[in-house]
């Protein structure tokens, strides 16, 4: 019985940062589209959904793009693919209505995830998290 106590005292709570952030690594492993898009905050959602219509006219001049799918943005516009399965995920900023995330890998190698607070619940900040890694090979979220 306490084994089983101090493993549920070791999980995250289920409307914390790490757990929303530890779903939508787990979508994003498996395919889960459209429980990946829910969890992303609004403002990316929008970034994404605009990006996306802007390729799509480049490509297409003086046609109207269909409406995307969450899979396309997630899967094909950005190729979001889950390399490694996280080692751990830890807060590394003080929490208010942000939050930055670490992951870590097997290897030493880690990645920092932001997060904001949207209605009450925790989303991931894909774009402003893309901003982070602003190295000349790395991606720009701003076109």
């Amino acid at each position: 019985m306490w084994g089983t106590l101090a493993l549920a005292a070791c999980r995250p709570a289920p409307d914390s940062p790490q757990s929303v952030l530890e779903g939508f690594l787990a979508d994003l492993e498996y395919g889960r589209a459209q429980s990946a898009w829910k969890r992303l905050a609004p403002d990316s959602q929008a970034w994404l959904e605009t990006r996306w219509l802007e390729l799509r006219r480049a490509e297409a001049p003086g046609r109207e793009p269909k409406a995307p799918e969450p899979g396309a943005l997630l899967f094909d516009l950005l190729d979001l693919t889950l390399l490694q399965a996280p080692e751990s995920v830890a807060v590394v900023s003080p929490p208010g209505d942000r939050v930055t995330l670490r992951v870590s890998v097997e290897g030493g190698r880690s990645a920092e995830v932001r997060l904001v607070r949207h209605d009450d619940r925790w989303k991931v900040d894909l774009v402003s998290t893309l901003q982070l890694d602003r190295s000349p090979t790395g991606p720009d979220p701003g076109g």
